[in-house]
This record gives C-alpha cells, structure tokens and sequence, in this order.
C-alpha cells in the first residue's frame, strides 16, 4: 500500500529515482528544479508529494503555492487575461493558490513510474489528490492542475468524479522536423506558404547586412548580468513586471543543466542585443525564454531569427525530432510550420458558494476559447506541410 510524505525542496529527493520517474521531462527533471528553487525571484513555496511503496516512489505531485499579487503566471491572470484586475476588485479572485505544473515548460506536474497500469495509476492519482485538496483547504488555496492533454481520460475521469471545473488552456505550437536541411524546410514552405518563406529569407539577409550574428554561448559567467538585463528589459516591455528568476539563473543554468541546454545570443558589433534559452532531453528541444533589447525589438529581423530561424536551423542540422514554440503567436507560428496541442486547466475551489460562482466564468472564458482556436488556420493546413516532398538546396543568401 502507497504511503504519501511531503517534501519542500527537490534536494531531499535521490536525484537518479526522481529522473528516473519523470522520464526525460527536462521542466520536471532534478537539475531544472533545482536551478529554479535556488534562483526565483519570487518568493514560492514548493511542494513534492511523494507516493511511496517500501522501497521506491511510484507517483509523484509537483505543485508550487501562488500569493495575491496578480502577476503575468497568477492564476487570476491565466484565466481571466487582461480582465484580472478587475475581477481581483470585483471579489473574483482565485488568488492565493496552488498551481501544479512543471516549472517554464507546458506539461502537467504529476509523474508516474513507467510500468505501472492504468488502474494503478487512477488510484495513485485519487491518492495524491485526496492529500494536495487537504493541503490546499487548510490553507485556503484555489487548487489547479495545468497541462493535462486532452486524450487523457483516465485523468478526466478522476478529476470529473471529484467535481473538478475544466476550461481549455492556449494551445501550444510545436513544429515537427522533417527534413534533412534548412533549404529544405524553406523549400517546402514556399510550396504551402510562399509569402513566409520569402520574409523568412528577409529576415536572414536583414541580420546580415546589419552586421547581427547569432552565437552559441557556452561560458556565461561573464556576461550572465547582460542576459539577465536583456531578459528582464524584454519580460517587463511585454508583461508590466520584471523577469522572475535573478542573474545567477544564466551564470548556473550550464552548470547545472550540461549539455541539455543551449544558450543563444544576438550580437551586434561586441554588444548582446537577444538571448535565447533552448532546453533539449528526448529529442525535443524547447525555448522557454527568450529576451531582445528594447532598442532592437523590431529592427533587422533579430527577433525571428532568433526566436525561430536559428533553433530550426539548428534543430534540423542536430537531428531534433521537434521543437516546442511556446503558447503565443500561434497564426505566426503556424505559418511557419507548426501545429497545435491542446490541453486542460482542472480547477477546485473552495466551498460551494465559490463552485457555483467560477463555473458560469469557466463556462465563458471556454466558448471564447473555442472561438479563438477555430478562428486560427485550419489544422489541415498545418498538417499539409508534412506531406510535401523534403528536399535539400542551397542555403538562403
């Protein structure tokens, strides 16, 4: 029988048993973790439910406690947008809570050992739920759960049986890689949409001519103050607050993370002008930040070449299997390739009163949700891209 014990901090977790039962997630994994607890800015409570037999963990919740103060990852913010502050004055507000996600990457925060059946897992995860509701009514928490795809029922079943409220989250754009060459990536582009090849070939040849180039960065140590400046320049031009992790994250991050994280920096003359951060485990690489000066936000392409036209490059020439674009500028992203995955936000709150109150909220913020996904290119488009021919050619001039 699973026994469930609560740790603060994933220091006092073996490092191999806990990597061991994430699987390769890197937003999940022991190092990532680790770097986060050590640098936020914010001050967060962690928590690791564990579910234990006598000799191993079987499952585990990771979830992190959220304060009232309505910042761009408040739960207020998720679900109500630019209307959270309203909502927050009008008594609507499901601040403080208790968010379980991993960490900078879009996948739920609850892990299971591999060899375990479905039947085990439901009732390990009613186990971990019965344990993280009584943490979260004791300390008067709205409890969320984030990132749960939507074919996975087992899941939906559960968290329906225990009058959990459910609303879409924004789909996360991903870009399946393949083709052996980035012509040909631009090649088949041009066939389904000639208009982005062509800026894309722009984009590449404006960065030129500005005398802007695009290095890996393997020692940070001595420039980690500048990328944490342009971070933090760039998070609060597009977020009114300031980049939540402090400039020992870009000094660690390669300490901690090795080869699993590449680190990319726009320079123009011998100035950083854009960091980028790719994480890569399985495969599949992800780009959970992404900083430019506020000078050169829109000027010579440094943006799209760094945000999409390198890491693609690179994922192609490294043999990457796909690549993760985050939740925004999804029309731009899908013209660029990618495609959608969608998942679930399950939410419980406190009391009945609360239920009856969120549900008709939930209910709207759903069918706009809709809205905004069909309004988006029809996925058949997306999916056409892979059906063309891959083809290698020169390389844009």
């Amino acid at each position: 029988m699973a026994h469930i014990s609560l740790v603060e901090t994933v220091s006092r977790i073996d490092p191999h048993e806990w990597d061991d039962l994430v699987g390769g997630n890197i937003f999940l994994s022991h190092s990532w973790l680790r770097l986060i607890e050590k640098t936020s800015k914010i001050p967060t409570k962690f928590r690791y439910l564990l579910a234990q037999d006598s000799s191993k963990i079987l499952a585990a919740l990771f979830c992190r406690g959220q304060n009232q103060e309505v910042i761009p990852t408040s739960l207020d913010h998720v679900l109500y947008g630019r209307f959270a502050g309203t909502a927050r004055l009008a008594g609507l507000t499901l601040q403080p809570s208790l968010i379980c996600e991993a960490v900078g990457g879009h996948h739920q925060g609850i892990m299971f050992r591999k060899d375990l059946s479905g039947t085990d897992r439901k009732n390990l995860l009613t186990l971990l739920l019965i344990s993280v509701e009584d943490m979260a009514r004791i300390e008067g928490h709205t409890l969320c759960f984030r990132q749960f795809p939507t074919e996975d029922n087992d899941s939906a079943k559960v968290f329906s049986s225990r009058r959990y409220l459910c609303t879409p989250e924004f789909p996360l754009n991903y870009l399946d890689i393949e083709w052996n060459s980035f012509a040909g990536y631009l090649k088949t582009l041009k066939k389904w949409h000639p208009e982005t090849e062509k800026s894309i070939r722009n984009e590449i040849n404006r960065s030129r001519r500005a005398g802007v180039m695009i290095h890996r960065l393997e020692d940070t140590s001595s420039v980690c103050f500048r990328l944490h400046a342009v971070a933090d320049a760039h998070y609060k031009r597009l977020n009114a607050s300031p980049f939540p992790y402090q400039p020992e994250f870009f000094g660690k991050i390669k300490e901690y993370l090795g080869d699993k994280v590449v680190i990319y920096t726009a320079v123009k003359g011998e100035q950083i002008i854009g960091v980028l951060i790719m994480l890569r485990s399985n495969g599949n690489a992800f780009l959970p930040i992404i900083g430019i000066d506020t000078e050169y936000v829109r000027k010579d392409g440094i943006y799209f070449n760094l945000a999409f036209n390198q890491p693609i490059r690179d994922g192609i020439e490294s043999g990457l299997r796909r690549l993760y674009f985050g939740v925004l500028l999804s029309e731009t992203k899908i013209r660029r390739g990618c495609r959608l995955s969608d998942a679930n936000i399950y939410l419980q709150t406190e009391g009945r009163i609360s239920h009856f109150i969120t549900r008709p909220i939930l209910a709207c913020r759903s069918w706009k949700m809709r809205l905004m996904r069909r309004s988006l290119p029809r996925s058949i488009q997306a999916q056409s891209i892979r059906n063309l021919p891959v083809q290698a050619g020169d390389l844009p001039r």
